[in-house]
């Protein structure tokens, strides 16, 4: 498979710039992070309606002091994660001058149509040059959610690197056909991936780690087996590739 044969199977069509917007529901600071309420929309939609339109439930926080360009997108399904939810880790990565946009995606139609929503965050976030610099967004998920990044980034060149968390084996993609995670992970070459939280994911990804490796690029792949507090950050870190402190 190739990212040209991925697409056709997602059936995915490459996000317009300037149909992508956004409206803003609300604005507030809190303890020296800056909190963006608002929904990713298309041009056009008569209400902000999520539901109806296909709009996408967002929130961008940024220190307010300090801020490095750099942008993670951590993705939810909408189903469980609660409107505002910001994990004790995340509020640190945003204290060391990460821009996050958490993205609450609906698990309703196809894969594609997920695949596109966060491609749409990528969009956003590539419009907001007074934020992030071009290419600088890292895609982060836990289960689902983060294979959705990895097919978003995979076809979408603007993402800089994916971390999957506990990603499930396969993903249905219609009727009977499924895509197995482990045997899409090399297109993402050469950006950065990390997989954490399975216990065998070495050798659930072996073939991932092995074309990596054939192209010289085996610093930019890691596994880690469990996501401790620690093991998120110290991630992190080599995803943005800072020094471990």
């Amino acid at each position: 498979m190739n990212r040209g044969s991925l697409a056709r199977l997602l059936g995915f069509q490459p996000i317009d710039l300037h149909s992508v917007d956004s409206l803003t529901r609300g604005i507030r600071t809190q303890d020296g992070v800056k909190l963006e309420e608002l929904y990713l929309k298309e041009m056009g939609d008569p209400t902000p309606s999520e539901d109806r339109y296909g709009n996408i439930p967002c929130t961008l926080l940024h220190s307010t002091e300090v801020s490095e360009r750099i942008a993670l997108i951590y993705l939810q399904a909408a189903e469980t994660a609660p409107l505002l939810d910001v994990a004790s880790w995340l509020k640190e990565v945003i204290g060391s001058g990460v821009i996050v946009l958490s993205m609450r995606i609906s698990q309703d139609g196809a894969l594609g149509r997920m695949v596109t929503r966060v491609s749409k965050g990528v969009s956003y976030l590539t419009l907001r040059r007074d934020l992030v610099d071009y290419r600088q967004i890292v895609l982060w998920g836990r289960g689902e959610p983060g294979v959705w990044g990895l097919l978003a980034a995979i076809l979408d060149e603007r993402a800089s690197g994916v971390v999957l968390e506990t990603p499930p084996r396969e993903l249905s993609v219609g009727g009977s056909e499924v895509l197995r995670t482990a045997d899409v992970c090399a297109l993402l070459l050469p950006r950065r991936l990390a997989v954490i939280g399975l216990p065998d994911s070495e050798t659930a990804f072996e073939g991932t780690r092995l074309a990596y490796a054939r192209e010289g690029n085996t610093e930019a792949v890691r596994f880690e087996t469990n996501k401790r507090h620690g093991v998120r950050n110290e991630v992190l870190r080599w995803m943005l590739q800072r020094r471990s402190e």
